[in-house]
């Protein structure tokens, strides 16, 4: 099977999009540490070292996002491919990736405008939620009953594990 160079944008958007999931896990497993110290530390310590990395990971996953669109052949008409959530695993992996970029973005701003802990745990936990579901949204596209070795649970688990390698 060759590869075709219209296939790369969508290759970048699948492995960064899950290594950005799993950095994040990875990103809220320490929030989720260093919260419960907060009145040790003060979020004056602890926000400042948060900020860039959630700041990376807003801009890779923005990056991923633009990068996927190199694979449309009328990026203008982009929207078009999200109205059939119903039915398209496609349509449902754009709105989760858009969905955990909004997600990044909100905690970025909740980290430089110091939010409280609380509100930060929440959007975290809730974009962990996020991430999980887009990595299994993505791997359900490439589950496709046409090419057997794609279509079990081992390419749901090969996209889990990309996260949690490169995350």
């Amino acid at each position: 099977m060759k590869l075709n160079l219209k296939d790369w944008p969508l290759i970048v958007f699948t492995v960064l999009g899950q290594a950005v999931v799993g950095s994040f896990i990875f990103l809220f497993g320490l929030l989720a540490i260093y919260a419960r110290h907060l009145d040790q530390f003060g979020s004056a310590w602890l926000y400042p070292r948060l900020f860039r990395p959630a700041l990376s990971l807003l801009l890779l996953m923005g990056l991923s996002l633009l990068i996927s669109l190199l694979h449309l052949g009328h990026p203008s008409s982009a929207y078009l491919a999200v109205v059939n959530l119903k039915t398209s695993w496609l349509s449902r992996e754009i709105l989760a990736a858009c969905l955990f970029f909004t997600g990044l973005l909100l905690l970025t701003v909740s980290i430089f405008f110091g939010w409280l802990a609380a509100i930060l745990l929440l959007i975290s936990f809730l974009e962990v939620l996020v991430g999980l579901a887009l990595i299994f949204i993505m791997s359900k596209i490439y589950r496709l009953p046409a090419v057997p070795a794609w279509n079990s649970f081992r390419t749901t688990l090969s996209f889990y594990l990309t996260a949690l390698l490169a995350g």
